[in-house]
């Protein structure tokens, strides 16, 4: 099979291109110069985050070629899905029982819609607040006759967060990134995360990996960046992230990225 020489760059999304934190739903215009650029350049331009699609379609339409979504469960392009890996009915019950069992707090996910347990039903504002895609998006009903592809924990305050996070740590198959503003936290899991889908990304597009580019913040970015080979952890990313990028930029979120662009000379 022939490689393309042309590029292909993956961005995370929360933390860093855009600040969430904050309810920021718009790119930076020079930022979204900059991807313009690169894709008229026949660049590859890939999100790769924990979101749905569903906030990829409200906000950032028409930017992207590909999306990696739900923390590497589903990916797709505009016209087709070249993985959907949903979480087993198997699988959701293992996780139910351990969840409840340290009185955890979580949501599962899916592209268009999302189910909390263990949380109340006066919450729901808040949740689609935190998920920014409108109100309706979370439901209270069983997820287990649905098709889910990713899970959330939720904390009332810090101190449930202190009290959850060590024994979630402890689980070695599982990774917590915490969103400190939202007092939320998505999970990934060992083989089933961002990196898995890297390899039908650069296969889909026919791209060789050491023309691939990552640009992130959070530990959920960390496999991600152990397999691609030019990797910026932006300004305000996690000292583990940090630990295994090849360039750390001096300034936070979109500026970071920008930096990190110019660093490679696009």
């Amino acid at each position: 099979m022939v490689m393309n020489m042309r590029k292909i760059i993956f961005f995370d999304i929360d933390g860093t291109i855009l600040d969430t934190s904050i309810r920021e739903t718009s790119l930076l215009p020079q930022l979204l110069n900059k991807l313009i650029e690169l894709k008229k350049q026949g660049n590859t331009i890939v999100a790769c985050t924990a979101r749905p699609k569903k906030f990829i379609d409200k906000y950032l339409p028409n930017i992207f070629d590909c999306m990696v979504l739900l923390n590497g469960s589903f990916v797709c392009t505009e016209n087709q899905v070249l993985m959907d890996n949903p979480l087993s009915k198997g699988e959701i019950y293992q996780l139910n029982s351990y969840f409840d069992s340290i009185n955890a707090s979580y949501i599962y996910i899916s592209n268009f819609s999302c189910w909390a347990y263990n949380i109340s039903p006066r919450r729901a504002k808040l949740l689609d607040d935190i998920y920014m895609v409108g109100s309706g998006y979370t439901t209270f009903s069983s997820a287990e006759s649905n098709k889910v592809y990713a899970i959330d924990l939720f904390f009332d305050n810090e101190d449930q967060y202190k009290r959850i996070s060590p024994l979630i740590k402890a689980k070695t198959s599982l990774n917590l990134n915490y969103h400190k503003g939202d007092f939320t936290g998505d999970i990934s899991f060992e083989g089933r995360d961002k990196s898995y889908a890297i390899d039908h990304v650069l296969q889909h597009y026919q791209i060789d990996i050491k023309n691939a580019y990552a640009f992130g913040d959070g530990t959920n970015d960390i496999n991600v960046f152990k397999i691609i080979p030019n990797t910026c952890a932006v300004g305000n990313a996690s000292p583990l992230l940090k630990q295994v990028a090849s360039i750390v930029s001096k300034k936070t979120i979109a500026l970071g990225v920008l930096e990190g662009l110019e660093h490679w000379g696009f």
